[in-house]
C-alpha cells in the first residue's frame, strides 16, 4: 500500500516543481552579471566605458598598471500574487577578475562573472485528494546554480582616441534542482525528494571599440557571436542551443567640469536558449540604462564620486508566455584612497518586477532592493 501511495503522490511533482517562487528566476535564471559595482549604480549607462564590466572588451585597454577586483551583490526580494507575499534573500558574488597591461598599448584580463543565475526556493501548501485520501502537506522546491561566464580578453590603444579590444568567452555551470514533499503526521504518505543536476558548456567571441569624438564627447560599441551550449545530465547530452548573441552602444559626455553622463542600449538575443527545453518561453530583449557620476570632493590621496542612475529591460524567460520586465534606480559612491591603489565603489538600487509591460502589467510582481560592493586593489 505505501508503495501504491507513493507512486501516486509522485504526480504531484510535475505541478508543484513548475513553480519557481520568483519572476526572475523563471527558466535558466536572472542575468545578474555583466556590470560592475559602479555601473550598476549608473544603471549601466557607462557599462561600455567601464573597465571593471565585461560589456565592452575595449574598456580594458585603460588599464595601466596590475589590478585585481571582486563584487558582492546580496540582493533582498519580494513577491506578490493577489494577497500574498514571500520574502527571500539571495547572496551573489557576480563578478571578479584580474588584468595587466602589456607594453605601453595593450592589456590583457581574466574574468568570471555570472551569465544566468538560477538560485531561488519556494514553498508551497498541498491540499489534495490521492485514492480517495485527502492529502495535505508542503512542497519546497530550490534551484541552487547557474551559468558562468570565463572572459580572456585583449586591447589596444593605438592614440589617445581609439581603443579595441577582442575577447573569447568559455561557459561553464550547473543547475541543482531540488523538490522535496513531506506530509502531515496522520497521513499514510511518505515524504518525497527528487533531485536532478544539469551542466552546461558553450563558447563565444565578443569585441568593441571607444572612440574619443571630441575632448567631451565619446561613443563606443560592442558584441557578442554566441557559439554552441551544451546542456549535460551525467554523461548524457539532453540539447544543444547556442549562446545569446548582443550587441549595443554608448554614450558619455563630460562637458561639464566634475561631472559625466553617460546613456547605454542593448540588445540581447535571449531566444537563441529555447533549445534547451525550459518549459517558459524565452525572449529577445533591450537594455537600457543611463546614469550621471559627479566628483564630490578630490585630494592628492583620495578622490569621492557620487552616482545615480536607472535602468529598464526585458529578461530571458517568461510567465504564461508574457516576457519578464525590469524597472530600476538607484545611486552609489566610489572611494579612491591610498593614491589610487585601492577603490571600493557600492551602490544600492531599487527594482520592480512584472509580467507586460511597465504600462500593462500582470497581476503578479516582484520588488527586489540590490546592494552592490565592489573592490579594487593594485600593487
Amino acid at each position: 500500500m505505501k508503495r501504491f501511495l507513493t507512486a501516486a503522490a509522485l504526480a504531484l511533482f510535475p505541478a508543484v516543481s513548475a513553480a519557481q517562487g520568483n519572476l526572475s528566476t523563471q527558466g535558466l535564471g536572472y542575468p545578474a552579471g555583466g556590470l560592475s559595482a559602479r555601473s550598476s549604480a549608473l544603471g549601466g549607462g557607462n557599462a561600455e566605458f567601464d573597465a571593471q564590466s565585461t560589456v565592452n572588451d575595449a574598456s580594458i585597454a585603460n588599464w595601466v598598471t596590475p589590478v585585481l577586483y571582486v563584487q558582492y551583490q546580496p540582493e533582498f526580494r519580494k513577491v506578490t500574487l493577489g494577497g500574498a507575499s514571500s520574502n527571500t534573500l539571495t547572496s551573489r558574488f557576480p563578478l571578479i577578475g584580474t588584468a595587466m597591461a602589456v607594453g605601453g598599448r595593450a592589456a590583457i584580463a581574466l574574468t568570471a562573472t555570472s551569465f544566468l543565475d538560477r538560485s531561488a526556493s519556494s514553498v508551497t501548501s498541498l491540499n489534495d485528494t490521492i485514492a480517495g485520501e485527502p492529502v495535505s502537506g508542503t512542497e519546497t522546491f530550490r534551484t541552487l546554480g547557474g551559468i558562468n561566464d570565463i572572459r580572456f580578453a585583449g586591447a589596444y590603444r593605438p592614440n589617445g582616441f581609439l581603443r579595441v579590444g577582442i575577447a573569447g568567452h568559455a561557459f561553464t555551470g550547473l543547475n541543482r534542482v531540488i523538490s522535496q514533499v513531506s506530509f502531515g503526521d496522520s497521513s499514510s504518505f511518505i515524504p518525497l525528494s527528487q533531485q536532478s543536476v544539469l551542466a552546461y558548456t558553450g563558447a563565444a567571441i565578443s569585441g568593441g571599440f571607444e572612440l574619443r569624438v571630441k575632448q567631451i564627447l565619446a561613443i563606443s560599441a560592442s558584441g557578442r557571436k554566441g557559439g554552441f551550449l551544451n546542456m549535460r545530465a551525467g554523461d548524457s547530452l539532453i540539447a544543444t542551443a547556442k549562446v545569446p548573441d548582443r550587441f549595443g552602444g554608448s554614450v558619455q559626455f563630460s562637458g561639464i567640469s566634475g561631472l559625466n553622463v553617460s546613456g547605454r542600449v542593448s540588445r540581447d538575443m535571449w531566444s537563441a536558449l529555447q533549445p534547451l527545453g525550459t518549459n517558459t518561453t524565452s525572449f529577445d530583449a533591450w537594455d537600457t540604462g543611463v546614469g550621471a557620476e559627479a566628483t564630490a570632493s578630490r585630494s592628492a590621496s583620495r578622490l569621492l564620486q557620487v552616482r545615480l542612475g536607472a535602468r529598464y529591460r526585458g529578461l530571458p524567460f517568461g510567465v504564461q508566455g508574457q516576457q519578464i520586465h525590469e524597472f530600476s534606480f538607484g545611486g552609489g559612491f566610489g572611494l579612491q584612497f591610498a593614491r589610487d591603489r585601492a577603490q571600493l565603489d557600492a551602490g544600492l538600487n531599487r527594482g520592480s518586477r512584472f509580467a507586460g509591460t511597465f504600462g500593462d502589467r500582470g497581476s503578479a510582481a516582484e520588488s527586489a532592493y540590490t546592494v552592490s560592493v565592489g573592490l579594487r586593489v593594485r600593487p
